[in-house]
């Protein structure tokens, strides 16, 4: 407010194209009501001169227009009583007095919600200018608007900052976002859906089963959801088999939802989509590998048993029912330690715990060890297991397979049986036995 400009009865001098702006300090001090009336004429902006009781002396003609006011209706009322709603007269009252007293900023600006005449609604940004020190009781305050903003105006404004926080979440999102016009045509691409399909272009409206396949298509997709939407207004979702040219496939997923008129018509289909070719491909290659997995694994004499990330049995193949006498149905969603003797659950419940929490190999994971199992009947018999890591289903798991030892045992224990007899027998016999193969 303190850009200076040639005085007010002399010609002024060009200058380049801007928002006028007034020192009213500097002409406050010699206030006449010929200068105030040249003033409020050059001024752009709602303007108001008040005394030291707040009494209007003059107001600009723009404050007179925005609020369907002649002067003489304005003059010589309060000024805060003459364009303030009751409920906000004492607020007003107080800013202006804040600032002549000094008790506030002379750049301390109010802003408030006002009516015109004809019943709309303005907001405004006031400043408010004390006389200048040099024109003693006599001097005028200056009520100065600025940001003149009807309702509409508003709400114009708001709408535009809000296009513009959409546009810019919807362009920042990796899903893909379009607009389909009831006859099919695509009105709008968000950035996504631009990189995916660059050769459209949507101020040309082309047809959306024409412009999204390659090649070309002469009528909507079986599948399209688009399609179902603006027939009867609700969300409809489908994965495609989107031709991408050279006999490739693309898939995407697409929810299509309706956009609405006031009356609840459906003008448009928004569509979401994210493509999901990769994901379905990673998923096929699990699919054909767990079959082969299991093909194994139901081929398999050892017992192969796996354990989930809670520790509890996910994969029991025939072997090892058979080993243990729990069916598999039984097996499956139980704790691996009901496969073991109660001496060994809290060492082998930690080892694949630790494995499962981090990934990590324990000791015991990759090495064959002997140790005692437990049937159904809690009968106990020796095996021998080698733990293994593997993603079984996309999860991380322990795999353990299990041979039975009994038979092995026994045998070595008969071996052992009979080597102490040999001993025996060679460290009693008196004479030198010679054996000879």
């Amino acid at each position: 407010m303190s850009t200076q400009h040639a005085p007010l009865d002399t010609p002024a001098k060009p200058a380049p194209r801007r928002r006028e702006v007034f020192d009213y300090h500097r002409i406050a001090s010699s206030m006449t009501a010929r200068t105030v009336e040249q003033l409020l004429d050059k001024t752009t902006d709602p303007a108001l001169f008040i005394d030291d009781e707040g009494i209007i002396v003059g107001a600009s003609e723009k404050l007179c227009q925005v609020f369907g006011r002649s002067p003489e209706d304005l003059t010589s009322r309060l000024w805060y009583e003459a364009i303030v709603p009751p409920d906000k007269q004492e607020e007003a009252r107080h800013f202006v007095s804040s600032v002549l007293t000094g008790e506030s900023d002379p750049a301390t600006t109010w802003t408030c919600r006002l009516t015109t005449d004809e019943d709309r609604y303005v907001t405004i940004t006031w400043h408010c200018v004390p006389p200048h020190e040099d024109a003693g009781d006599k001097g005028l305050a200056v009520l100065h608007g600025r940001g003149v903003l009807s309702d509409s105006d508003q709400v114009r404004h708001h709408l535009h900052e809000l296009q513009v926080k959409y546009q810019g979440i919807v362009d920042n999102i990796a899903t893909g976002v379009a607009i389909i016009s009831p006859s099919m045509q695509v009105l709008k691409l968000n950035q996504q859906m631009q990189e995916w399909f660059p050769h459209i272009n949507a101020v040309d409206k082309p047809l959306c089963y024409r412009s999204f396949n390659n090649p070309s298509l002469n009528k909507t997709c079986p599948w399209c959801p688009v399609r179902k939407t603006l027939a009867d207004g609700q969300v409809h979702e489908a994965v495609t088999q989107t031709p991408a040219g050279d006999g490739k496939i693309r898939n995407y997923r697409i929810i299509a939802s309706p956009l609405t008129d006031e009356a609840g018509s459906v003008v448009a289909a928004i569509e979401m989509v994210d493509d999901i070719t990769d994901q379905l491909r990673a998923e096929e290659a699990i699919r054909q590998s767990e079959e082969q997995f299991r093909t194994v694994v139901n081929a398999s004499m050892d017992a192969i048993i796996a354990c989930d990330k809670r520790g509890r049995i996910s994969v029991f193949n025939p072997a090892a029912e058979k080993m243990f006498g729990w069916n598999r149905d039984e097996a499956v969603g139980q704790p691996l330690e009901i496969l073991l003797p109660t001496e060994l659950t809290e060492e082998h419940r930690k080892t694949v715990a630790s494995y499962l929490a981090t990934g990590k190999p324990d000791r015991a994971i990759g090495r064959q060890r002997e140790m005692e199992a437990r049937r159904e009947n809690g009968s106990l018999f020796p095996i021998e297991m080698t733990l293994s890591a593997a993603t079984v289903s996309g999860q991380r798991s322990a795999v353990a397979i299990i041979r039975d030892i009994t038979n092995r045992r026994e045998a070595q224990d008969q071996l052992h049986e009979l080597a102490t007899q040999y001993s025996t027998m060679m460290d009693t016999v008196p004479a030198l036995v010679y054996v000879k193969d």
